[in-house]
Order: structure tokens, then C-alpha cells, then sequence
């Protein structure tokens, strides 16, 4: 079928309408979701007191903090439940150095790791917020709207053969998001209940069904293409101009030039008459991978609306693209939650500029892929 019957069209920054593909319609709204979560559990963490831990995400809980059990547990327990190698073990190091649990290396093959105060106090903050921001979405875009954006991510899911993180996980080298297997699962029947699970969850199992699918066919991985070689050409781009254009932050883009510069699909130049000006360039072979991503975004759609049936995507592109359209009094409903809370952290420089951004056009703003780092799992790569 033609490449545009899998594309919807809607307004970016108030520039033409073009066409977004059904991995960015995705990404858009799980982040904007993230993003609401994350400012709730800061709002209630500073109100609950003195925080003596390193903040983490909403990606970092579901994948990694909820399953610390609250008499402790052997460390290969975490690595089964979250899915994780146990050879990822800077990860315990890193919760450990934030604050959310303290590791006995007595045994060296049999570490034992057990929740710190601050991570039960954080687990029970945490654990309603989900639930409650789909509640505020509820209100905020319609019991129906909801419902149908639920009911549509449900169908997706019951095809999903294999059981995937409640968040995309965090990304590997280069930005893969296909690093480590995931087990098969057993598909409930016909009219059998299947398992619940809360939006997030369920917007992050299609989207990185969509990544696997992608990335399956392709030597870079979905989200670099998406944030990265999208915003990029042959004639350069002012360094500090990325984040804006890509919705990620400076660290996660730092990060993704670099990588681009090693393989050498860009180069890092100095701008001419301007030596304090950075520039990031394609090279010959950075624009063939462009056009190869462009030319695979377009073949996953396809495959996708294979696999799942293309009415069941098309019924899902319509709910997603309803909420990024709908506006009140001149705003974008999606923005309503992006504003941070007093004393936040994307509420001070050098996030406020993203922030203000993101309020006054979110589609134009956020990521057209989640950019989960270890930093902390900030879906913009924060």
C-alpha cells in the first residue's frame, strides 16, 4: 500500500502539516505521560521531606525499583524480574550510589541486595501515581478518548508474543533498544481476561514492538534515527540548535553525535568565522543512513499493520492523534501536565528552556523516541 495511508498529519511548531510516523505518535504521548508521572512523584517526594537520593524516572521505577522486595532479595532474583544481564551490574551500583538499596558483596556469585528507607518511602509515593495521571487524563481529554486509546493499545497487546518491560528499557550501545531476549508468553484465549496493564505500560509495549520490528532490519538503532540522523543533513547544524529540534538534551545528544562521529556517519567541525560555534555534519555515508531509516520507517509501518492487522493500527493512530490535536483555549491539552512543580529540576536552567517548549508545543518538543539513559531514565535523555 502507498507510504502515506500509514501516516496522519498534524500541526508541528504551526509549520505545514506533515506526515509523522506511528512510532512519534507513540513516543509523544508516552513521554508527555512520563513526564506528568515524574513531576507528580517530585511534587509528592519534596512534601514528604528531605530527599537524600538521586532522582530516577518513571522508566527506572517500573523496570528496575519495584521489584526490590522489602525483606531484601538475591541479586540474580532482580536481574530474572527485571530482565536485566547479570552482567549489568553497574546498574546495582548505580541504585546503590542513588540511594535505593545497599548490596552485601560478602558472596561474591551470590550478592544480596535490600531497599533503603528512601526507596520504600519513594515505592509508596510512587506506586498510585500512574493510575491517578490516567485519571487527570480521563477528565482532561474525555472518559471516551480514553477508553478508545485504551481499548486499541489492549488489542495491540494481546498480539505481542513475547513479554516486554512495563517501560522501554534502557537503551544499550549506540541506542539499541533491542539488547537482551525477551521470553515468549502465553497469549490469553478468546474472551479470556487478559492482564492489566496501566497506560505507560501499555504505550511501551507498542512502541518498542515497533522498535524491535525496526531495528531487526537495521544497522542503527530506532531511536537515533528517530532523534538524531532525522534532524541532521549534509550542510550541518549548529550543535547547540539539536535539542530543540530533537527534544532530547544536550547530555543524550552529546552522547548520540559522538557515536554518529565514530562510525563515521558525521563530523564535529568548528563553524567558519564563528571558532566558538560547533557544527555536526553527515557525511555521504551519514545521509545514505538517513535515507535508509526514512526508507525502514515507512517498511516497519507495513510489517506492523501485517502483523497486528492495519485496521487495529489505523484505529490506534486515530486515538493517539486525537489527544496530540486536541487544544482549549489556544494550548495543547498534552501540555497541561509538562508544567513542573515549584523548586523542580525542569523547572530551573538549563532544562527550563526545553520546558517552555514543551508547554507551548509538545508535538514540536518531545522526542519522536524515548531516549532512556543511565542517567536516571528521563525519557528525554536528561
Amino acid at each position: 500500500m502507498p507510504r502515506q495511508y500509514y501516516a496522519v498529519r498534524i500541526n508541528v511548531n504551526r509549520m505545514a502539516r506533515a506526515a509523522v510516523s506511528f512510532s512519534t505518535l507513540l513516543s509523544w504521548t508516552l513521554v508527555a505521560f512520563t513526564i506528568e508521572v515524574d513531576n507528580e512523584v517530585e511534587r509528592r517526594l519534596a512534601e514528604a521531606g528531605p530527599r537524600r537520593a538521586f532522582g530516577i524516572s518513571h522508566a527506572f521505577w517500573a523496570n528496575y525499583v519495584r521489584f526490590v522486595r522489602d525483606d531484601g532479595m538475591p541479586a540474580r532474583e532482580l536481574h530474572a524480574a527485571a530482565g536485566f544481564s547479570a552482567s549489568d551490574r553497574w546498574l546495582l551500583g548505580a541504585l546503590e550510589r542513588w540511594g535505593y538499596i545497599t548490596v552485601d558483596r560478602t558472596r561474591p556469585r551470590a550478592w544480596t541486595l535490600r531497599p533503603t528507607a528512601t526507596c520504600l518511602r519513594a515505592r509508596s509515593l510512587w506506586q498510585p501515581v500512574p493510575d491517578l495521571i490516567e485519571r487527570r487524563w480521563r477528565e482532561r481529554f474525555g472518559a471516551p478518548e480514553l477508553d478508545e486509546l485504551r481499548a486499541s493499545l489492549e488489542s495491540i497487546e494481546s498480539r505481542i508474543p513475547v513479554a516486554l518491560p512495563h517501560y522501554v528499557p534502557l537503551l544499550g550501545y549506540g541506542f539499541a533498544s533491542t539488547s537482551g531476549d525477551f521470553p515468549a508468553r502465553e497469549l490469553a484465549a478468546p474472551g479470556t481476561p487478559a492482564e492489566r496493564f496501566d497506560l505507560p505500560a501499555l504505550l511501551s509495549h507498542a512502541l518498542h514492538s515497533f522498535a524491535l520490528e525496526y531495528e531487526a532490519r537495521s544497522t542503527l538503532s530506532l531511536p537515533l534515527g528517530a532523534n538524531v540522523l532525522r534532524i541532521l543533513d549534509g550542510s550541518g547544524v549548529p550543535v547547540r540548535e539539536l535539542p530543540a529540534r530533537s527534544g532530547v538534551s544536550r547530555e543524550g545528544l552529546a552522547m548520540a553525535t559522538g557515536f554518529l562521529a565514530s562510525r563515521g556517519l558525521a563530523t564535529l567541525e568548528t563553524g567558519q568565522g564563528a571558532p566558538r560555534v560547533k557544527i555536526v555534519r553527515l557525511t555521504e555515508s551519514g545521509l545514505r543512513a538517513r535515507e535508509a531509516y526514512e526508507q525502514n520507517l515507512a517498511g516497519t509501518e507495513e510489517r506492523m499493520a501485517a502483523r497486528f492487522g492495519s485496521d487495529e493500527l489505523q484505529r490506534l493512530r486515530k486515538a493517539l492523534t486525537s489527544l496530540v490535536e486536541r487544544r482549549e483555549d489556544g494550548q495543547p491539552l498534552l501540555a497541561r501536565g509538562l508544567e513542573p512543580p515549584p523548586g523542580a529540576w525542569r523547572g530551573r536552567p538549563p532544562y527550563l528552556a526545553q520546558t517552555e517548549a514543551m508547554l507551548r508545543d509538545p508535538a514540536g518538543a518531545l522526542p519522536h523516541y524515548p531516549l532512556v539513559l543511565h542517567r536516571g531514565g528521563w525519557p528525554d535523555g536528561s
